[in-house]
């Protein structure tokens, strides 16, 4: 369980409360770790097509972000 907040569909607005892990995340996780796991080990295009970045150069500043994220956190 974790405090955040989640999108109440009835008012278009965020509710706070505690939710199970499993409701506060989205598909995007995974997309990110697919990307952050693949990197290095297949060719960078092929990645490109399987996260659906639109460009080389985007996901590239998108791995860049997330490495720098996970130098912030050892």
């Amino acid at each position: 369980m974790k405090e955040d907040s989640l999108n109440n569909p009835e008012t278009n607005r965020k509710t706070e409360g505690i939710y199970p892990k499993w409701k506060l995340i989205s598909t995007h996780i995974g997309r990110r770790s697919l990307a952050t796991n693949l990197y290095g080990k297949y060719a960078t295009p092929l990645i490109v097509a399987m996260t659906g970045h639109a460009r080389e150069v985007t996901f590239l500043q998108y791995i860049v972000t997330m490495h720098l994220l996970l130098l912030n956190f050892e």
